[in-house]
């Protein structure tokens, strides 16, 4: 798994690249990627999903998870 992050302006949006596999055991990498852009003031994410070859439920849940985290502030996914 490799993971990209691009922040953009003010640093409130941001780009995140993934590429390889996203699944149940690289899923905490992508969940730490995402918390470490999120805690640098990024409140917009657009999470490039374009070279990934496989997601599981898993990573379905990281998604419902990182949407709930941006709503409060005022962010989206």
């Amino acid at each position: 798994m490799k993971i990209v992050t691009e922040h953009h302006g003010d640093g409130a949006a941001c780009v995140v690249r993934l590429n390889g596999e996203v699944d149940m055991v690289t899923v905490p990498e992508v969940r730490e990627a995402l918390e470490s852009a999120m805690n640098r003031g990024c409140a917009n994410v657009v999470l490039d999903l374009a070279r990934v070859t496989y997601m599981d439920s898993s990573a379905l849940g990281l998604l419902v998870w990182a949407d709930r985290e941006l709503g409060p502030r005022q962010g989206k996914l």
